[in-house]
């Protein structure tokens, strides 16, 4: 039932007495009793009845269905009332916790402020969308200052419009996943986190947004960060934890539904409304694989970076932070943004930087790249099986690594005896895989220890393994004038 006239003058009166800093004269508007049970139930609690949940729920100021009690809700609404009949404020919750036609939902809504009026609203609207409109003189005069920074941040003009595209696209089809992960590389101090945090406290709101400092958290058994979360931000991401959490971030950046498990609730599978972005100073800290198209890279500049620049960055900070109207203003260009070509085309419309065709093959280890080249120099020689002596490998390895003048950034594990602790963990692990236990092996021979080799079963165990380098296994299988393996012991 809608609300009388009287009652809709009540409640505009109520919104007007509303002061400089938003708190109400009084909590709630007094009405009739259907007037109050029209605002209470859309604006704070109604029944939902459907497959994910039945039961009294709170209209969410966070993301995802917040149960109830009609305990809690006396306790809680206690001091709201009505208007009857003869004028009395008589309290609303009693009453309105016995009434049969509490307004009830079949079914939810997890887009961001697109609810139905027949679909509960599980997640609220964006934090701009909610804000007064800016005249666009004003919009374009705030949106010069973002696209300096912007400009200053990615010089070239594609990845620029690809990174705008991404926002753009959870402003515009909030629910709707890129299905790809943005990674933005670039030194400490060039800006890349800055707007970043303001998309998220000044366009979206933090509901709707989660930060965090390491994959690690992000994927803990009991994490929220990806419940409904338009927006998820790494910071910093480093080599260890991409490759640690490669799967289970992968599938992430892609699946449909994500599996919540809070504590000490149920266990919830909820659509995956996430975009995720990536920060890192490392080009090493993602695991990509050639043909993966999960990833994009985009080269932040340094120009900005240094003390020299600290009134740039001032200026920045005012505009994104401490201007009132900033939030709206590039929420409203975003809205409107053309980004007709990359809808539902982000994986194949990314553009390919250096940065990225580099994260693709810099992350090997050393030790791996080498065994690579070996399997195609091995193969080339129609060599199955092979023994090689552990310090004429260590010699071999380093004469190598020479040989190809590598520039490697990890000469620190490239030390002998780092070297031979990589290549027994590696035995080790293929010894308790099922299906390359004879890919490598460390064993005590009458001429020392030595490594044997499975070449077949190693080439399938780097690969498995993710440590395989495509382009030295082939360079290895095109050398004919071979420097390395000179060491070898004959077969017992």
């Amino acid at each position: 039932m809608k609300m009388t006239p009287e009652d809709e003058e009540r409640l505009r009166l109520w919104h007007a007495t509303e002061n400089t800093d938003g708190i109400q004269n009084t909590a709630f508007p007094l009405l009739s009793y259907q007037g109050m049970k029209e605002y209470f139930e859309t604006e704070i609690c109604a029944f939902v009845r459907s497959h994910e949940y039945t039961g009294l729920a709170l209209h969410s100021r966070k993301a995802g269905i917040q149960p109830t009690t009609p305990a809690w809700l006396r306790d809680t609404y206690a001091f709201v009332y009505y208007l009857n009949e003869e004028g009395e404020a008589k309290q609303f919750i009693q009453v309105w916790l016995r009434d049969q036609s509490i307004r009830s939902y079949s079914q939810i809504s997890y887009i961001p402020g697109r609810a139905t009026p027949s679909e509960f609203p599980a997640v609220p609207a964006f934090k701009a969308e909610a804000e007064p409109s800016v005249p666009r003189a004003e919009q374009d005069s705030i949106m010069r200052g973002v696209h300096r920074y912007l400009k200053n941040l990615f010089p070239k003009k594609v990845q620029r419009e690809y990174y705008e595209a991404i926002l753009a696209n959870i402003v515009q089809n909030p629910g709707e996943i890129p299905r790809v992960c943005l990674v933005l590389e670039g030194q400490q101090g060039c800006g890349k986190n800055i707007f970043l945090s303001f998309f998220a406290q000044k366009v979206l709101g933090m509901q709707h947004c989660s930060q965090a400092s390491s994959l690690s958290i992000v994927f803990d058994s009991h994490s929220t960060h990806l419940k409904l979360k338009s927006l998820v931000v790494v910071d910093e991401v480093n080599s260890n934890e991409g490759r640690k959490f490669a799967d289970l971030f992968k599938d992430a950046v892609t699946t449909d539904y994500v599996n919540v498990n809070e504590k000490y609730q149920k266990q919830l599978q909820v659509p995956n409304m996430t975009s995720w972005i990536v920060t890192t100073n490392n080009r090493s800290s993602m695991l990509v694989e050639p043909g993966d198209r999960r990833f994009c890279f985009l080269d932040c500049s340094d120009k900005m970076c240094g003390p020299e620049k600290y009134n740039y960055w001032l200026e920045i900070a005012n505009l994104l932070f401490h201007t009132p109207k900033t939030g709206r203003a590039v929420y409203q260009y975003f809205k409107g943004l053309d980004i007709s070509e990359y809808r539902g085309m982000f994986p194949r419309k990314r553009p390919i930087s250096y940065t990225h065709e580099a994260a693709a093959q810099c992350g090997i280890p050393d030790y791996s790249k080498y065994l690579s080249y070996m399997c195609g120099a091995m193969e080339m020689r129609c060599e199955k099986h092979t023994k090689v002596q552990a310090m004429g490998m260590v010699s071999d390895f380093k004469q190598w690594l020479a040989d190809l003048n590598f520039s490697s950034q990890q000469q620190d594990r490239n030390t002998g005896p780092m070297f031979l602790a990589e290549m027994k963990s590696m035995c080790s692990e293929a010894a308790n895989s099922e299906n390359h236990m004879r890919a490598c092996r460390y064993r005590r021979h009458t001429q020392g220890y030595c490594f044997s080799f499975e070449v077949k079963s190693l080439k399938e165990f780097l690969k498995q393994s993710k440590r395989f380098h495509q382009d030295l296994y082939e360079m290895g299988g095109g050398k004919e004038d071979m420097q390395g393996l000179q060491i070898r012991v004959e077969e017992d």
